[in-house]
């Protein structure tokens, strides 16, 4: 068994190989030992393998469940396989739940929740036959998560999940991952995914989140952080969408999962640990930088918000300028006086 288990750890290939296309069904299992698990070093190597070239569609419904903690990296393809079927259980256990809260006159969100979804997505070709499922999950989540419920901005995210994995139990789960921010970086800190959407929280959340975004801000592009503030703007409350649903609206709907891949990952990909950790905040500053020109005119949160419009980025371009934005940002803090 042992010399077995030397043979297959010698054939196993812990460095992807280098190419320029997303990761794919058959490089994750070259990664994978026998069993279907990955070693620290090979989750490590498909981690940094995202980052830089994001995940091929067919490969997304193992791969992300891996890569937002769902299942543990170090599980076997029967473990994970066993851990599948439970949590589709438990998943409509929640479901069920779903269905009671929406039933209770005391449930408010729950016609916020079929606003919500009617308009989520409205025109993509899709749209009709992932409402029930969407309507479903979000109600599932508000009954597991009572503190939160439902917030507006929590359907576009889950259509991310939902579009993409095109698994109701698996985008329920990945869900509550991304949240949570327990298994991975969300792309923002800790749980502040989740705070965002918390009501008691939002606004001590918000201004944090929205602190850290300035500080980049004033790190890397001083004279329009400057020019915020002598306008009375330092809250960057136009940001504040983006943040909420991780810049989701910012991008072609189609492009949004490589950049949330890109998130997830840049933990393991970048060196500094506290930027990258806030990845999303790297690309909010990146796209400011991009539209310096026009928010310099500005005087007022509305002429921020109108230079703000149609930003429509594309994923592989804000993955670029926030990894360089978050190595620019690193570089000046290390070099402040403060």
């Amino acid at each position: 068994m042992g010399c077995c288990a030397a043979r297959r750890r010698s054939r196993r290939r812990v460095h992807p190989a280098p190419s320029d296309e997303p990761v794919s069904a058959a490089e994750l299992a070259a990664l994978q030992d026998a069993e279907g698990a990955l070693t620290e070093p090979a989750a490590a190597a498909l981690r940094r393998a995202v980052f830089r070239r994001g995940v091929a569609p067919d490969a997304r419904a193992e791969a992300w469940p891996l890569l937002l903690g769902v299942f543990p990296p170090g599980s076997t393809r029967a473990e994970r396989q066993r851990s599948l079927e439970e949590k589709r259980q438990q998943y409509a256990a929640h479901r069920e739940a779903g269905e009671r809260l929406a039933e209770d006159p005391e449930f408010k969100d729950g016609s916020v929740i079929v606003h919500d979804v009617h308009r989520t997505q409205a025109s993509h070709p899709r749209h009709e036959h992932h409402k029930p499922a969407m309507t479903e999950v979000l109600r599932a989540y508000a009954a597991l998560d009572g503190e939160v419920g439902y917030g507006q901005g929590m359907s576009d995210m889950l259509a991310v999940l939902l579009y993409a994995l095109e698994d109701a139990a698996l985008s329920f789960w990945c869900f509550v991952a991304l949240l949570r921010g327990s298994g991975c970086s969300s792309g923002l800190r800790g749980d502040d995914a989740r705070r965002l959407h918390l009501a008691k929280d939002v606004t001590d959340t918000a201004s944090a989140v929205l602190g850290r975004l300035a500080r980049l801000l004033e790190l890397v592009t001083p004279e329009l952080h400057g020019h915020v503030v002598a306008c009375e703007c330092a809250e960057l409350l136009f940001c504040y969408p983006w943040v909420k649903m991780l810049l989701k609206r910012e991008l072609p709907f189609e492009e949004v999962p490589r950049l949330w891949e890109a998130c997830w990952c840049a933990p393991a990909a970048l060196a500094d640990q506290d930027q990258s950790e806030d990845f999303v905040l790297c690309c909010c500053a990146a796209i400011l930088q991009r539209r310096q020109k026009e928010l310099l005119k500005g005087k007022s949160l509305e002429t921020f918000f109108t230079a703000l419009r149609n930003v429509q980025v594309s994923a592989a371009e804000l993955v670029r300028d926030g990894e360089l934005l978050c190595q620019a940002a690193s570089a000046a803090a290390h070099s402040s006086p403060g």
